[in-house]
């Protein structure tokens, strides 16, 4: 009955102790478990800590420095994501959004921006896409780069729109 609780604490422990591929392994066991309960799993079972694990995988696969070697770039940090969440996990959309949202918030623009990019050209149809798209041309108009965001946001009137084909398979 504390399979769920203990797993979260194991993740935690690895990701205080900055042992960033085991805690992202944990925190991915957690979620997959939560999926597994479904809804109809018990009340205060692993779904109350689903969130949380799928914020940390988030933050994990931000980290710069898993190696106490030197910081990578920003395209090293994304490639790591993308490899971590390869395949069809239907979590993966929630973590990467997460990711961008973290770079945004963290003034990483670019990261974000490709992270965002890679969110619309992987999944195309996916219910939040005029709001990740909103977040890339935001992204871009705090770069002061407001031709491309003067773009992005026309491509956002036409892709989200009714008639458009996202609009249809999203009605």
């Amino acid at each position: 009955p504390y399979y769920d609780r203990a797993l979260y604490k194991l993740a935690w422990t690895y990701y205080r102790n900055d042992q960033f591929d085991s805690a992202i392994k944990r925190f991915v066991q957690l979620v997959q478990f939560a999926d597994e309960q479904g809804e109809g799993g018990k009340e205060g079972t692993a779904g109350d800590l689903r969130e949380e694990a799928i914020q940390y995988v988030a933050v994990s696969l931000s980290e710069e420095d898993w190696d106490g070697d030197g910081l990578p770039d920003g395209e090293v940090l994304r490639d790591r994501a993308f490899r971590y969440l390869s395949g069809d996990r239907p979590f993966g959309v929630e973590v990467l959004r997460r990711l961008g949202d973290i770079f945004f918030d963290n003034t990483r623009y670019d990261d974000a921006i490709a992270i965002y990019r890679y969110l619309l050209q992987r999944f195309p149809y996916h219910r939040d896409n005029p709001a990740v798209h909103m977040r890339a041309v935001e992204s871009l108009e705090r770069q002061q780069r407001l031709d491309e965001a003067f773009a992005e946001r026309d491509k956002v009137t036409a892709s989200y729109t009714e008639g458009s084909e996202w609009y249809e398979r999203n009605k």
